[in-house]
């Protein structure tokens, strides 16, 4: 799938099918719409796109503060999953939250994309202030050549699937109906500020343990043992504080450079060390918030990269930056 910021150019614009929408969550609803774009898209021969928008334009206009359901990554991601061939990131700024509905229409649909076929849900607004309606945009296509079609709205339980929902829901800790109307499982986020050592999100989880009085001595215990069984006894090993979202404390462990026992090679950098894992404590409240029953007073977690255990173990040249 093709992710391109603001509009193609030339080369890159091809004739296609678009759906329109923030897409915060693509829940169950976004996903019938995206359904019904590559469904028409195979049948015409156009391309199957997406047209959304970043940042979210509550959090432009909004006078609360505005939770995503998902990161734009994880948004890409889903959409990617539906068939899209193309996503087109609409810069939201005042400038193009001024546009007309039809300089919408024409600068971004028409003559931006090359639309043919376009669809979004029957209660959306679009163009200043909110001004356009789905009978604007079916009347703006018949003039500028591109067919416009609502998609029907998705209920559940007599409710609209929604995102506002899904935010509602995800406030009150009812993680199982937010999971119904994503139709998967709910992934949790912490506001972090975004840095070269921090990250918004949660990435994995490749060890865990559960059990009543852990202690961080525990985890370091544990790591120790797995390093010996990997590399041999005697294998030197250090931690070093750090941070990781929902960890806390948390560490990174490093393993004495095989190669050159400490003293600095190429294949250490020069530090004597390699860094090996991450790992640290993690509250039961986040097991909780991912809808995972009772569970105990503390947990720890420890992450190996796989690439740097098989270079370390063959002691081969790490050429990551190269």
């Amino acid at each position: 799938m093709q992710i391109i910021r603001g509009l193609p150019g030339p080369s890159h614009k091809r004739p296609c099918a678009v759906a329109i929408g923030n897409f915060d969550g693509v829940h169950l609803g976004h996903q019938r719409l995206l359904r019904a774009v590559t469904q028409v898209a195979h049948a015409r021969g156009l391309a199957a796109a997406v047209v959304t928008f970043e940042p979210h334009p509550r959090e432009l206009f909004g006078k609360d503060p505005f939770a995503r359901i998902c990161t734009l990554r994880d948004k890409m991601t889903a959409i990617a999953g539906c068939g899209i061939d193309a996503v087109y990131i609409m810069p939201f700024h005042k400038r193009f939250a001024a546009l007309s509905p039809e300089a919408f229409a024409r600068e971004i649909l028409t003559e931006g994309i090359s639309c043919r076929w376009v669809t979004v849900g029957n209660n959306s607004h679009f163009g200043a202030g909110g001004s356009g309606d789905f009978s604007e945009l079916k009347r703006l296509g018949e003039t500028l050549g591109f067919e416009a079609v609502a998609t029907p709205l998705l209920y559940q339980s007599d409710e609209r699937v929604s995102s506002s929902r899904i935010r509602a829901a995800m406030a009150s800790g009812d993680l199982n109906e937010a999971q119904t109307m994503l139709g998967r499982p709910y992934r949790v986020y912490r506001k972090d500020e975004v840095d070269a050592t921090h990250s918004p999100m949660f990435h994995q989880i490749e060890g865990m343990v559960i059990d009543k009085g852990v202690t961080m001595a525990d985890l370091k215990g544990t790591l120790n043992t797995v390093v010996e069984m990997l590399y041999g006894k005697g294998t030197k090993t250090r931690f070093r504080p750090h941070h990781f979202p929902f960890t806390e404390p948390s560490c990174e462990m490093d393993v004495q450079c095989h190669k050159c026992g400490g003293v600095g090679c190429p294949t250490c950098k020069g530090e004597g060390w390699i860094e090996l894992l991450g790992a640290g404590m993690v509250h039961p409240k986040v097991l909780e918030g991912c809808g995972i029953g009772r569970v105990y007073t503390k947990l720890i977690k420890g992450t190996i990269p796989c690439c740097y255990a098989v270079i370390i173990k063959n002691e081969a040249e790490d050429n990551s930056d190269e």
